[in-house]
């Protein structure tokens, strides 16, 4: 059996060779883990963002039943503000009706006073 011997160059070279597949491999792992770390970051934003959306549809439809509740109020009040206003018109009817029936009433008596001396 023959037993080859790698000259000292080729051995230098290969040891080179290998640290610098070494060094390429040890990049890679580097990438890998900041690809992972980018991944998990990526995610966890992804996930505040879909909290975030869950919490303003939430804050959405809270102020949009608001807005209904508030819009109720005011056709409330709003009819409320009619008939009374309504009701107002009438008593001020009635109130000049009255003045003038007594009006008429005093001018009446004063005449039937006056007409009787």
């Amino acid at each position: 059996m023959m037993h080859h011997t790698l000259s000292p160059i080729y051995k230098f070279q290969l040891i080179q060779t290998n640290l610098a597949d070494a060094k390429r491999l040890q990049a890679l792992e580097s990438d890998l883990i900041s690809s992972r770390c980018a991944e998990e970051e990526a995610k966890e934003k992804l996930s505040n963002l879909a909290q975030l959306n869950f919490n303003l549809e939430d804050k959405v439809a809270s102020q949009a039943r608001v807005i209904d509740e508030l819009r109720e109020d005011l056709r409330v009040k709003t009819s409320t503000f009619k008939l009374l206003e309504e009701y107002g018109r009438k008593k001020r009817q009635e109130v000049v009706d009255a003045a003038g029936f007594y009006t008429w009433q005093t001018i009446k008596e004063h005449h039937e006073i006056i007409s009787s001396w």
